[in-house]
């Protein structure tokens, strides 16, 4: 029996698998297909190599950068991924399961990933888990007693699609319009494209790559520090409303941007500031597992929640 994981984000897949025992087989990446067609070609291919017997069962879970919503009394699932336009108008759970003989285990990321650090990470103490992804987008999960809280629609936690409330127009510019058809989504703002437009505001410098103000910011370039500061006030405002709305007992950061300097220091200073809020017991950390913690949680719900197969 082999267990497999694939962490489907906006720019790379990363595949995870064990045997029975689980030792790791395989632990892959490759950058995402763009194309829909050319995007299950290149799933179904990495599968088939992580599989050293192809006769032998297999148990297969899925993490995806999107909203799933899965409809009551239907099998079909459709999946909102602003970060995979190539997806919209198409069924992938139904192309998957024709491809493998059967519907592998999907699941969001976020969720994956709070999963993953309520198993066994720097959330494994804690009863109620938040788990913020800070990357290309912006993404959130709950979990509850080791127990993905995903709701009646599947949508818990997917706070990255909520027009930002709490606009400052000298700090975070203009709404601009979302692939997800809403305009000002969290998505953009607290992603590395916010962290960008914040610093082309202060210097009316266009970067062509977000990590090129992540290495200024480093670097402590006066203007990108700066830029840093009003991404800071911006998420830390906005972050109370999870406080407000879940009350976790750890906030646990992921993705490309954990990497910020003393990030979780300055949003829990500026968290503890907030009068509504104080006192605040909410502890704020960055994940355990890093990149791995999405193919991780995908592995295991492929494996606990899954069905094995042999095709």
């Amino acid at each position: 029996m082999y267990h497999i994981g694939l962490d489907i984000g906006g720019t790379k897949i990363s595949l995870l698998a064990q045997n029975s025992k689980g030792e790791e087989l395989s632990h892959t990446q490759e950058p995402v297909e763009k194309n829909y067609s050319a995007f299950l070609g290149q799933i179904k291919n990495m599968v088939q190599k992580a599989r050293p017997d192809p006769s032998a069962p297999y148990t297969l879970g899925i993490s995806i950068a999107g909203r799933i919503l899965k409809h009551k009394n239907s099998q079909q699932i459709e999946i909102k991924a602003a970060n995979l336009p190539f997806l919209a108008g198409h069924d992938l759970n139904k192309d998957l399961t024709e491809i493998f003989g059967f519907a592998p285990t999907l699941e969001n990321d976020a969720n994956c990933f709070a999963l993953s650090e309520a198993l066994n990470g720097n959330g494994a103490e804690e009863k109620l888990v938040f788990g913020l992804i800070l990357g290309t987008g912006l993404g959130g999960g709950i979990v509850a007693n080791k127990q993905i809280l995903a709701g009646a629609n599947h949508l818990a936690g997917e706070w990255g699609h909520i027009p930002m409330p709490y606009r400052k127009k000298e700090r975070d510019g203009d709404a601009v319009p979302c692939a997800c058809g809403q305009t000002g989504c969290m998505d953009f703002e607290f992603s590395s494209r916010g962290l960008t437009r914040r610093y082309e505001m202060l210097t009316g410098v266009k970067l062509t790559d977000s990590k090129e103000v992540v290495r200024k910011i480093h670097q402590n370039e006066l203007e990108a520090m700066q830029a840093y500061r009003l991404y800071l006030d911006a998420l830390a405002e906005n972050l109370g409303l999870i406080l407000l709305t879940v009350d976790p007992d750890i906030i646990i950061i992921g993705g490309g941007l954990k990497c910020l300097p003393n990030l979780t220091e300055e949003l829990e200073s500026r968290l503890k500031s907030n009068a509504h809020l104080a006192p605040l017991s909410t502890k704020i950390t960055l994940g355990k597992y890093g990149a791995d913690s999405g193919v991780r949680a995908a592995l295991y719900l492929g494996q606990n929640q899954g069905t094995a197969c042999s095709r």
